[in-house]
């Protein structure tokens, strides 16, 4: 949504030293109020409210300057505004900027006319700030080793899952972006013991997107990176997921050779975090894969809060009683599990009789 380009006024009164307040003023999701609005010789300050929904707020101090002249000051930029033709020629430029309260710069053009009404008129560009404030103050109060790992770079695919670039983890996991069509390339590990019992997770309090939620051994994506974009036999797929059972579980390489993982199928879904932020999200091609190994497992405290191992008929029980006992459970692990994992589950013994390579499933 593009917020250029929208033009206010301000109503002075005849002696300068204070503003006629208009009403308060809607756009986007900005609001700006002007009940604490005061001016003070060159300067005008208000509130203004970013507000992405009816129930989240975020306040922030603006200040704007006015001069009469080209300042060089550090924090500011000045632009004038190209003067309309139907104002009276008795006017003149007035630079001036908008800066935020820890001085982050805001782009604003604008101009005084000095003409009987005295008006003030300005077009303030909020785009850069919008981005901002879903792009960098997203991560702010975040668990500094979940943030470090929002600098990985995601393999970028079509609906066709067909590479067509990459993006960070962070860029790939916005949910502007996802509402966009963003869409990455992940994976989905379901390991079993030779008990075929299958191992699941909760993820830790840390994570970004669906923290505290339960879900199957493992859920990542593979890297931009030339062992993990090779797509022969899923390969690069099948090293990420070795990767990452290690980072998030502990378990050696060794215990999960490449060759034991039997890549099913893929299937693409969106969803929004939970608990709900209005931040991030999901929305991927997830390739399935399984393996049925016994492993050694050791958690790394910051991705995975909890594991344990479960039958066919204790995880029923468990998606079963989620709501009413007030389990999370991540939302491509319910839908494998409604409609396609007890299948899979019953032919674990010749589960590549279950493949279906060719498929995505659109989930959507």
């Amino acid at each position: 949504m593009a917020l250029s380009k929208n033009l206010y006024k301000l109503k002075l009164s005849q002696n300068n030293t204070k503003l006629v307040r208009p009403p308060q003023i809607k756009f986007g999701n900005w609001i700006l109020s002007w009940r604490d609005l005061h001016y003070h010789r060159h300067d005008c300050i208000w509130r203004i409210m970013h507000m992405p929904t009816q129930n989240i707020a975020k306040q922030y101090t603006l200040r704007i300057r006015f001069v009469t002249t080209t300042i060089n000051m550090p924090n500011f930029v000045c632009r004038p505004i190209p003067i309309n033709n139907i104002f009276r020629k008795t006017r003149e430029n007035c630079f001036f900027s908008i800066i935020h309260e820890d001085s982050a710069l805001l782009p604003v053009q604008g101009c005084f006319f000095s003409s009987q009404q005295r008006h003030f008129c300005f077009s303030l560009n909020l785009q850069s700030f919008d981005n901002r404030m879903s792009n960098d103050d997203v991560l702010t109060g975040l668990d500094e080793i979940q943030v470090k790992l929002m600098e990985e770079e995601c393999i970028l695919v079509d609906q066709d899952d067909k590479n067509i670039g990459s993006a960070s983890k962070k860029v790939c996991h916005l949910l502007d972006n996802i509402e966009k069509g963003m869409l990455h390339r992940a994976f989905s590990v379901f390991l079993f013991n030779t008990k075929g019992e299958l191992l699941l997770q909760q993820r830790a309090e840390a994570k970004i997107t669906f923290p505290d939620h339960f879900t199957n051994t493992c859920c990542s994506h593979p890297l931009n990176l030339p062992a993990e974009l090779d797509e022969t036999d899923a390969i690069g797929v099948k090293r990420a997921a070795q990767r990452k059972l290690l980072h998030e579980l502990g378990i050696k390489a060794e215990q999960v050779p490449l060759e034991d993982f039997h890549y099913l199928t893929r299937i693409l879904y969106k969803a929004e975090n939970v608990p709900k932020d209005y931040k991030w999200g999901e929305h991927e091609i997830d390739y399935i894969l399984f393996i049925q190994r016994d492993v050694d497992v050791e958690v790394n405290p910051n991705e995975v809060k909890s594991y344990r191992y479960v039958s066919q008929q204790e995880l029923k029980d468990i998606v079963d009683s989620a709501d009413s006992k007030g389990l999370l459970l991540t939302p491509w692990f319910k839908l494998i599990v409604q409609s396609f994992l007890q299948k899979w589950w019953n032919n674990l013994s010749d589960i590549e009789s279950q493949a279906d390579r060719e498929t995505i499933h659109r989930m959507v």
